[in-house]
């Protein structure tokens, strides 16, 4: 039945692509992010559709998106549709994933940390963002935010920290977790394509053609040797 769809959507998305331009979808500068470029590239190609990836502060691409300066947006969490009304989510989640607050050794490790003011957690930015409303108390350690992700690690690596925030992806889709360390998870994650609301017709095909992408790849992934 899904592939019937698929095809049927397929021939009407295909009209709308001869008279439409190249699109523009964000990325951030993140690690994870490589892994589902050409995912989301071959979704819109079923479709008939080129795409052309622009980079963008991870603080930035939802409000870029929200305002209709690009079309899409490769992966952000699940709960942004709150804030944006102009963006839409489609498809199964690319990927799922926890918030972990990573302690060094000897040192408290638990979710009491995050709303102590005497402690000081460093994250990034939209670790942070992730985080707000997660927890069932509000958050009042003092906050240290990084723009990347390796930032992060590095500034625990060189001791300069006792606490971070991290994303841990499933299947460690992630850089590696600081060595010698312990953690806890703070909040479950899963991260979703979003497109504007002017390119809503596209929603329902491109949804199925993520999802077989996604199939794709996950049978790519078993059949590699460990």
């Amino acid at each position: 039945m899904k592939l019937t769809l698929l095809v049927f959507f397929l021939l009407g998305a295909s009209v709308w692509a001869q008279t439409s331009p190249v699109l523009l979808v964000s990325y951030p500068d993140h690690p994870v992010a490589p892994l589902f470029m050409p995912v989301i590239e071959q979704s819109y190609k079923k479709l008939g559709i080129n795409i052309s990836y622009v980079q963008a502060p991870l603080v930035r691409r939802l409000v870029m998106l929200n305002k209709g300066q690009v079309d899409a947006d490769l992966g952000a969490r699940e709960t942004v549709l709150d804030r944006y009304p102009n963006v839409l989510r489609v498809g199964p989640a690319l990927i799922k994933g926890e918030v972990l607050l990573v302690c060094r050794e000897q040192r408290l490790c638990s979710a009491d940390v995050m709303h102590n003011p005497k402690l000081a957690v460093y994250a990034e930015l939209s670790g942070w963002d992730l985080l707000d409303g997660a927890l069932d108390k509000p958050i009042t350690v003092k906050r240290g935010s990084l723009q990347e992700y390796v930032s992060v690690v590095d500034m625990f690596n060189k001791g300069r920290t006792e606490y971070i925030v991290i994303i841990k992806m499933e299947n460690n889709v992630q850089m590696p977790i600081p060595a010698d360390t312990t953690s806890v998870k703070l909040a479950d994650i899963a991260f979703y394509h979003h497109i504007h609301k002017k390119h809503q017709k596209l929603a329902e095909p491109l949804s199925l053609a993520i999802e077989h992408q996604l199939k794709l790849m996950s049978k790519t992934t078993a059949a590699q040797p460990d």
